[in-house]
């Protein structure tokens, strides 16, 4: 009898070939024979999710044919993301064994970026300086930017008004004096015509790094916005990259859609992507997806893996635009990852203050309408209705907390006074902390003459106050003799 797994490693096998040779030549026939596989899985699979998941291997394979040697492998690569998948989804759990498997791509992840091949030690130090510390940094080290080299445009077809990659000769590198004030200038040409490249706000040392690098004669590749001035067409601040002579058009750098990243001194673009095509090739496979299998395939989640492959290097059939705007599934994958992670961390913490004893207040039922005569003005309804919500929370036995958000103005002190009125009623001291002084002494100032009303005895506290003075009001509080203390940082400091 046919099984899964059996179906599974004969699904694999030449793919897994394919991706470790990128000989796909050599096999002739591989839509036909993935579609048979796939079918007799589909037919013996019981579990829906994974009919589901082998259905989507099939419609990789749809158009397979028809697509260029990058859009094949790109499925390739797919459909063995949803093979582990489906791996995943049919291998027991045994969480002693998961958990030293984590434990294990943690280490791997966590291993310092020096010891990555072509880094070293001073390498690593300029990628320091940009966060990247371990093989998990480099990672979320995200693409600023791209740029589409799939097909380069001459420079007669650019457009004006909008964002161009373009490859020329450099031709000229002046500077020139516009109305006293001085623009670096580089003209750029092809067989269609040429363009200018401006720099303004620079330093000489700037200058003298542009001549330095930039000869007559070579060959780069801009980026930027182009515009028009005086009927020739110009990029201010373009993205500049050399082409070296000897450097042949490579696949990372040429003939598709090439990340750009944020650079620092002594690190350029070609070395960055260089580094990055090898922890995205050695180590992306590394990184455990928390994320519960319905939960990614509710939200229609890419695997976290391949996300990570295709944010940095995305194959020719993306849509630039959502790469450009950080929109793209493979973003989408990466920060719903982050969002999730914070969320249930929020939770668990959540959960951690609900287990940690607290003061449970008694509040009288009428305790709203009485604080409410206090005050010289009617409450709002937001204020009526958050201080509901905090007679509810102090009365649990847990602690409370509660951020309450309003424009300057709107009442928010009132409410702290409110929260401070039911700790004192219950024989409690209370403390309104505020973050200036003259904020400060606005508050007890407003909040004394309420307090008067009430027999509440209130003192305020602030750094600058006289040691003697500060230490009768210290005593004062000890005693028990002051119910509510309003001041700066100085209540929390000793």
């Amino acid at each position: 009898m046919t099984t899964i797994p059996s179906l599974i490693k004969a699904i694999k096998s030449p793919l897994v070939f394919i991706a470790r040779t990128k000989r796909i030549e050599t096999l002739r026939g591989l839509k036909v024979t993935i579609n048979r596989l796939v079918d007799k899985a589909i037919a013996v699979v019981p579990d829906e999710v994974q009919k589901n998941l082998f259905f989507q291997i099939r419609n990789c394979f749809a158009d397979f044919d028809m697509r260029d040697e990058a859009g094949k492998l790109t499925t390739v690569e797919v459909a063995l993301t949803l093979l582990n998948q489906i791996e995943a989804e049919i291998k027991p759990i045994d969480k002693e064994n998961l958990s030293q498997e984590i434990e294990e791509r943690i280490k791997i992840l966590s291993t310092p970026i020096q010891y990555i091949k072509g880094v070293g030690p001073h390498i690593a130090a300029r990628l320091q300086k940009k966060g990247i510390n371990t093989i998990e940094d480099a990672l979320y080290f995200l693409p600023r930017d791209y740029e589409d080299r799939r097909n380069l445009k001459t420079i007669s077809a650019a457009r004006v008004g909008e964002k161009e990659t373009l490859k020329g000769k450099i031709l000229g590198l002046n500077l020139v004096s516009y109305h006293r004030r001085k623009v670096l200038e580089m003209v750029l040409g092809d067989q269609t015509g040429i363009i200018v490249l401006k720099w303004f706000n620079f330093n000489e040392g700037y200058i003298n790094y542009l001549k330095k690098k930039f000869k007559l004669g070579q060959k780069v590749i801009v980026s930027g916005k182009v515009e028009a001035y005086s009927f020739r067409k110009e990029i201010s601040h373009p993205d500049i990259e050399l082409i070296d002579e000897e450097e042949k058009e490579d696949s990372l750098n040429f003939n598709r859609i090439v990340p750009k990243y944020s650079e620092t001194e002594g690190l350029h673009q070609k070395t960055i992507r260089r580094i990055m095509q090898n922890v995205i090739e050695n180590y992306a496979h590394f990184v455990p997806d928390g994320i519960p299998r319905t939960i990614s395939q509710k939200q229609k989640l890419m695997d976290l893996s391949l996300s990570f492959k295709r944010v940095h290097f995305p194959t020719n059939d993306d849509d630039f635009s959502l790469l450009t705007a950080g929109i793209s599934p493979y973003h989408r994958r990466i920060i719903f990852d982050e969002f999730f992670f914070l969320e249930l961390m929020l939770d668990l913490k959540k959960r951690g203050t609900i287990l940690e004893k607290g003061i449970s207040f008694s509040v009288r039922g009428n305790f709203l309408e009485e604080f409410e005569a206090l005050l010289p003005f009617p409450l709002t309804g937001a204020q009526k209705r958050v201080i509901e919500e905090i007679k509810i929370d102090m009365a649990k036995p847990y602690p409370m907390h509660r951020l309450i958000q309003g424009d300057v103005g709107s009442g928010k002190t009132i409410v702290a006074f409110a929260a401070a009125l039911i700790a004192i009623e219950n024989n409690y001291q209370a403390a309104i902390m505020a973050p200036t002084e003259i904020l400060a002494e606005q508050h007890f100032f407003t909040l004394r003459q309420l307090a008067i009303k009430k027999g509440i005895n209130v003192a305020y506290l602030f750094s600058r106050m006289k040691k003697s003075l500060r230490n009768e009001v210290y005593k004062n509080i000890k005693s028990g003799k002051i119910d509510l203390i309003v001041g700066t940082h100085a209540i929390i400091q000793e």
